[in-house]
């Protein structure tokens, strides 16, 4: 086998997600001059596409929102595809994964073919009408493929649940910058100086979308029942849709905040430079699979405290607090706890919630993980190629 490993990532596109951060952190960190990636992305350019295709040895971006501009490149398809000479086609995200089956089935037909489903299915319902049907096609779909790779094992049983293959599925977790995201004083002292926080107050970070599946309801209501006994609160929450001009939110935050001081910062591009301001960050979701939020704010000695949905408690360990779905009392009691402890106290879980990661969940100790399932598949690949030469 050629000691040269092409891998070709097939996305859906390269927006702010925890899909696309996890294959722009593969790609930037893999340092095996072995591997070479290829990025095709379907749609969106996205916050992520200038830095991530940077690092590829080819890109293209088909821009299939933005029609006129997309045919050209669709011409392009077939020629970039096989220029890759791809040892392997990885698909991320259902329609990314449909995207590079078709791909393999047209212009590569030995490659070896990854799904890469980073999602948990609690209800089906909480997705759009076309993702709803690719979800299904994709069990159909996922039996050609020659590995599914989860980031959870709760996403992993559910979708096997569903039909879709197992014999060739595992589960690779997400990896963390331990570098990037570090606790640092200066950092700290910056943003709180920038978001006029008090040294006294206790602040408490939510980091996601606005969405009904993410719950910002039930941090509110936790908060509300904290600012009874607890009234130096700050609650800053980030994420795309969470700005002052959201209604919707803005009636949850008068119905069931309380009266806390909330800021709404919408999306937050740099968290490196928010999670070291935090005291908490609250995960309140009703679903997840393997939510990098949580190993990043770990990363900065962020204790937190979180709904026990995916593969949250495999992250948290010992380090943090599990509140059922939907519980605000509990999270309210669990924050409170933490709220009380002194100094030295709160230090030392900030200082276990790091090592977690450390020990666990570095970037590179996952990129070794997928580095080596490439060898592999490219092996296979390569088997196939010489078998169809003879």
């Amino acid at each position: 086998m050629s000691t040269q490993i092409n891998v070709l990532h097939v996305s859906t596109g390269m927006g702010e997600g925890g899909a696309e951060g996890m294959l722009a952190r593969l790609i930037q960190n893999t340092r095996t001059v072995s591997v070479r990636h290829h990025l095709l992305a379907l749609s969106y350019e996205g916050p992520l596409w200038s830095s991530t295709s940077a690092a590829c040895a080819s890109s293209l971006n088909l821009l299939l929102n933005r029609r006129m501009r997309s045919l050209p490149r669709l011409a392009q398809l077939g020629d970039f595809v096989r220029s890759t000479r791809a040892n392997v086609i990885h698909g991320w995200m259902y329609h990314g994964n449909f995207a590079a089956s078709w791909c393999r089935r047209s212009f590569a037909r030995s490659s070896a073919l990854i799904f890469g489903i980073r999602q948990s299915l609690y209800d089906l319902q909480h997705e759009r009408f076309l993702t709803r049907a690719v979800i299904r096609k994709g069990a159909v779909y996922s039996h050609a493929a020659d590995a599914i790779v989860y980031n959870s094992s709760v996403s992993q049983a559910q979708h096997t649940a569903m039909g879709y293959a197992n014999g060739t599925s595992r589960v690779i977790a997400n990896g963390f910058e331990i570098d990037r995201f570090r606790p640092d004083a200066g950092i700290r002292a910056a943003t709180r100086a920038r978001l006029s926080i008090d040294d006294s107050e206790f602040v408490i970070g939510v980091v996601a979308r606005f969405h009904p599946v993410k719950d910002h309801a039930m941090l509110l209501r936790a908060v509300a029942t904290m600012t009874r006994e607890h009234r130096n609160i700050r609650v800053l929450i980030a994420g795309p849709g969470c700005t002052p001009d959201n209604t919707e939110l803005r009636e949850q935050i008068s119905r069931y905040g309380g009266g806390a001081r909330i800021e709404l910062l919408g999306a937050w591009h740099e968290t490196e430079r928010l999670y070291p301001a935090l005291d908490a960050l609250c995960l309140t979701s009703k679903a997840e699979g393997f939510p990098n939020v949580v190993g990043e704010a770990m990363s900065c000695g962020v204790v937190c405290f979180c709904t026990e949905v995916g593969d949250v408690p495999r992250i948290i360990g010992d380090t943090g607090f599990l509140n059922a779905v939907g519980d605000s009392e509990s999270l309210a009691s669990h924050l409170l706890t933490f709220v009380r402890l002194g100094a030295p106290a709160k230090l030392e879980a900030s200082k276990r919630a790091r090592s977690r990661i450390v020990e666990c969940f570095a970037i590179e100790t996952v990129v070794d993980e997928y580095v080596q399932m490439y060898a592999s598949l490219a092996e296979m690949s390569e088997r196939v190629r010489d078998h169809r030469k003879v």
